[in-house]
């Protein structure tokens, strides 16, 4: 079964935005859980792309980011963070600002991860029709 065009375009586009998510992390105070974690989610769109991605790989990475988020989601909850620091610049304007970051992040991996599950299943019913 054929995928839209549409979800291939953005599963590439996705893939170089883990690509860029990955390369920015070295001057992270905690480089390697982030690379490990865009890492994974590069390597899922990686494979998508190639038609060689295994269901439980998409849905793992999505699962893990996405309770990674909740468990940083007590650290912002209640804290009043204006939108424009979280987007104006790179540096931290307040409390939180990272914290809000990284949340986004990880629910931008969750949710792609979660497409792509969606996508990988109904392509793997629909060949064994």
């Amino acid at each position: 079964m054929r995928r839209p065009k549409l979800v291939n375009f953005v599963n590439y586009f996705f893939l170089l935005i883990f690509l860029l998510c990955v390369a920015v992390q070295y001057n992270d105070l905690d480089p390697f859980r982030w690379i490990a974690i865009y890492g994974a989610a590069l390597i899922c769109c990686i494979l998508f792309a190639a038609r060689k991605l295994p269901l439980y790989l998409s849905a793992g990475v999505g699962l893990a980011a996405l309770i990674w988020a909740v468990f940083i989601l007590p650290e912002v909850w209640g804290q009043t963070i204006p939108m424009h620091e979280v987007f104006a610049t790179m540096h931290m304007l307040s409390p939180g600002v990272e914290e809000l970051r990284e949340m986004g992040g990880l629910f931008i991996v969750s949710f792609w991860m979660l497409i792509l599950t969606v996508k990988t299943h109904s392509v793997s019913h629909a060949s064994i029709r």
